[in-house]
This record gives structure tokens, C-alpha cells and sequence, in this order.
């Protein structure tokens, strides 16, 4: 599986992505992929100590802009 991200589908410029820590057991840990251009976010929220598979699979989302 590809760890690239695909352009902005509004923009067409190159987005980030970026790990969340929760907030102190209100909001979980989230994986987010941000244009910082147009402001277009995408993010999941996981479980502790599932890192790298939801990783992939919000890499896999963005780039299908696939969304559940």
C-alpha cells in the first residue's frame, strides 16, 4: 500500500499529514490530512495503540475520497 498522498481535489496543491494527540480523554487520537491551502481536512479518529494501520487507511480514504 502507497504511504503518498494524492493533490487537493479543490486546489490541486500537496496536503500534510499529521498525528493528534486527544484532548485529556474528552476526544481520541485522530490521524488528519490537511490542505493548507483551501483549508480541506480529513481525519480519522483511532484507538490507542492502533498507529500505523490507521495510518494507511486514512491515506487510502484520501486518496479515493472515500468517506463513511
Amino acid at each position: 500500500m502507497t504511504s503518498e498522498l494524492k493533490p487537493c481535489p479543490f486546489c490541486g496543491k500537496t496536503p500534510k499529514i499529521n498525528f493528534k494527540v486527544g484532548s485529556y480523554g474528552y476526544t481520541p487520537d485522530s490521524w488528519v490530512i490537511k490542505c493548507y491551502d483551501c483549508h480541506v481536512k480529513f481525519g480519522k479518529w483511532i484507538q490507542k495503540g492502533t498507529g500505523i494501520k490507521d495510518k494507511q487507511e486514512v491515506i487510502k480514504r484520501w486518496n479515493t475520497r472515500y468517506y463513511e
